[in-house]
């Protein structure tokens, strides 16, 4: 390896960081906006999901992009949707076990296909 692609190599690093530092600090802002019902969580939901797109991209973990394209979708939509009424719903123990329990199951299924399917 020459010394001009181990400088680069080690550009793409902190840039790589540079970059995670950035979606975990907008995923948390989305999340501590949200709960007070503060219109700007969108954007920092959208930035953050972006930001691991481009990660996620770039180390070949296609699943967790397109899940992180969703994400951006639903930062979008709820922009387009917010209403004069704002609500945080809280639900029960119950409820959560419930949707645990199948996203247990659906993640199992996703990733046995996946482990199938991809490289």
């Amino acid at each position: 390896m020459t010394t001009d692609q181990a400088s680069q190599l080690n550009l793409s690093r902190i840039q790589s960081r540079g970059l995670e530092a950035l979606a975990v600090l907008a995923n948390l802002l989305y999340t501590f906006l949200y709960l007070r019902g503060n219109e700007w969580c969108f954007f920092f939901g959208f930035l953050g999901s972006l930001s691991f797109v481009i990660l996620c991209y770039h180390k070949k973990l296609l699943a967790e992009s397109g899940l992180q394209v969703f994400y951006m979708a639903m930062a979008i939509y709820g922009f387009a949707n917010i209403g004069s009424e704002w609500s945080v719903e809280h639900v029960g123990w119950a409820y959560h076990l419930g949707l645990i329990s199948v996203a247990g199951l659906g993640t199992f299924a996703l990733a046995r296909l996946l482990k199938k399917n991809t490289q």
